[in-house]
Parts: structure tokens; C-alpha cells; sequence
């Protein structure tokens, strides 16, 4: 069960670190600064260079911490995130949301009085650092975020509460990251004063029910028409954005970014057009309708308008 913050609780002025990169942590950060609690310092990895003109992009917790005139470090590696802290020695408790580091056992020890973390799934199901990827992959019918005490090994600390959302077996990552990022921030300002208080007493997870999620290389989103419609269709709701579900059709290269399974059967890999302009493909079980992709150097569009312009035989 959640807690009840609605009350003031003087757990709020406990001086906290924020640790947060990616965008999944910005909205935590939001949370506990709009609910009134003391972030002495936000600490995030470096700018980024992106996009064609390979440009600095800030990550979104340090614009966050900008507006807010939070006292910030971008550390570039653990050595010098472990010299950093040295300026924040008052500073014993901490948040971590999406880092995007582990962090060493010196900065461990140095939050005597401990790292909260918010993982994006229901732990022990899915430790590691793809858990949103994996629920899609695997046709979970629910998913979650975990409040967890941070431990030295990965995703394996104890539970101090979770918050459940169903799933539909039709989300796709940007949907579902962006719901469990909000979902994330809700339970994290909830149960905060809880556990700052000592109200709230984390649990062991359960050993034997873990299962790990690796970290998705770019050759992940390379698709295999040896395995069930279903699966692929999950793959390329899973990758969207990155690392991408690609292709050949015709020798263009394509990154499909909408399809839907059906019943039918044929040969894996052989594309057609249907009798109403639809392009489809045939996979190890079943067929997709691909309702929407990407060619190599060219702007998204529908599977048929991309059909028109590469296939001419119907089934």
C-alpha cells in the first residue's frame, strides 16, 4: 500500500541528492520539487552531442535543475562523481531514477542513510536495463514501478513498495515509458515521507522469481521472419524510437514503426500487396499487415503508399 503524503511532514527538509539522466527521471524530479521536497543537488551525466550537427543537448533533469536554480554536477565518471560528493558531505540521502551508472561502493557508503531508486517494472521480474522493452517482448499482461532500497548488486535491493499498471498487449515503448515515468513520480512523492520517517520497512525480493532483461544493442531491431507474427509485432511496438525494427524490402532498407498481425500463411519473407493495396509480409506463423514505416533517408509513411512505389503483385 501507498503512502499517505497529504499530511506536512518534517521528513521534507531531509536534504536529498537527485540522480537522473535519462528522460524517464525528469518527471520524478518534477514531482518532489512541486511537492516540497529539499533537493540540495541534482546529479546527471554529461551533455549529450545529437542530431546531424552533432550539437550539446543537456539532459532533461539538468534544464529541470536550471529552472529551478538547484545546485547541479555532471560528473563524467565515477571517479570524479565520488570527488564531487565531497562538497555535499551533509547529504546522506539520495534518489536514483534512470541514472544511467552504476554507482561504485564509495558513493554507496557515502548516502549512509541510503539510495531510494524507482525501477520501471514489478521487481524481481525484469532486473536489468531494458525492463519496459522486455514486458513488451514478452506479452506481460501488467507491469509497474518498484521503490526500491539501492543495493551493490543490479536492481537487487529490497522493496519498499510497487504500483501496478495492466497492459494491453498494444503498447508501444514511448507509451508505455512515458506512463510508467509519471506512474514512477506518483509513487515516489507518496511514499518518500514514509520511508525518510522510517515508516515504511523495505522487503526482500523473492530470489527464485527473478528474471533479467539485457541491455538492447542496435542489432536487436534486426527482424526475423523465422519467428510468429505475434512476436515480431511485439518486437517493432518495443523498439520504436531505438533501437528500431529494420528490414529489407527490395533492397531498400526500412524501419517498420506500425504492424499488425493475421492469419495468414505463406512463405517468411516474401512480401506482397494485397487486393486493397496493403503491404504484407508472411512470417514463421501468421503474416503482418505493415501499416506504417520508415525508408532508409526518407521522411515515415503508410505501408501502402511504400507499397505503390516498390510492389506490384497482389495475392
Amino acid at each position: 500500500m501507498m503512502a499517505n503524503s497529504n499530511r506536512s511532514r518534517p521528513s521534507k527538509s531531509t536534504p536529498l541528492a537527485f540522480f537522473g539522466t535519462a528522460d524517464f527521471s525528469a518527471p520524478s524530479l518534477r514531482g518532489l520539487i512541486t511537492a516540497g521536497f529539499n533537493i540540495a543537488v541534482v546529479i546527471t551525466k554529461p551533455d549529450t552531442r545529437q542530431g546531424r550537427g552533432r550539437s550539446l543537448s543537456p539532459p532533461a533533469v539538468k534544464t529541470i535543475a536550471l529552472e529551478h536554480d538547484l545546485p547541479l554536477i555532471q560528473p563524467p565518471d565515477k571517479a570524479a562523481l565520488s570527488a564531487a560528493l565531497t562538497d555535499f558531505t551533509g547529504v546522506t540521502t539520495g534518489i536514483v531514477v534512470a541514472y544511467g551508472m552504476i554507482l561504485p561502493p564509495i558513493v554507496l557508503d557515502h548516502f549512509s542513510s541510503g539510495l531510494v531508486n524507482v525501477h520501471a517494472s514489478l521487481l524481481p521480474r525484469w532486473r536489468g536495463p531494458s525492463p519496459i522493452e522486455a514486458a513488451i517482448l514478452e506479452g506481460d499482461t501488467e507491469t509497474g514501478v518498484t521503490l526500491m532500497s539501492l543495493a551493490p548488486a543490479m536492481d537487487s535491493g529490497p522493496i519498499y513498495t510497487q504500483a501496478h499498471l495492466p497492459l494491453s498487449d498494444a503498447e508501444t515503448k514511448p507509451e508505455l515509458y512515458k506512463s510508467l515515468a509519471e506512474l514512477g513520480s506518483q509513487v515516489l512523492t507518496q511514499a518518500l515521507p514514509d520511508i525518510l520517517e522510517g515508516e515504511l520497512t523495505p522487503e526482500p525480493q523473492d530470489e527464485a522469481a527473478v528474471t533479467y532483461c539485457p541491455l538492447i544493442q542496435k542489432n536487436d531491431g534486426l527482424i526475423d521472419w523465422q519467428q510468429p507474427a505475434e512476436q515480431i509485432a511485439r518486437q517493432i511496438r518495443a523498439y520504436l524510437g531505438w533501437p528500431g525494427s529494420r528490414t529489407e524490402i527490395n533492397a531498400t532498407t526500412v524501419t517498420i514503426t506500425t504492424a499488425h498481425p493475421i492469419n495468414l500463411s505463406g512463405a517468411p519473407g516474401e512480401f506482397l500487396v494485397t487486393e486493397t493495396g496493403e503491404l504484407l509480409v508472411y512470417c514463421q506463423t501468421g503474416a503482418l499487415i505493415i501499416d506504417r514505416l520508415i525508408p532508409a533517408g526518407k521522411r515515415e509513411m503508410s505501408g501502402q503508399d511504400f507499397a505503390r512505389g516498390h510492389l506490384t503483385r497482389p495475392i
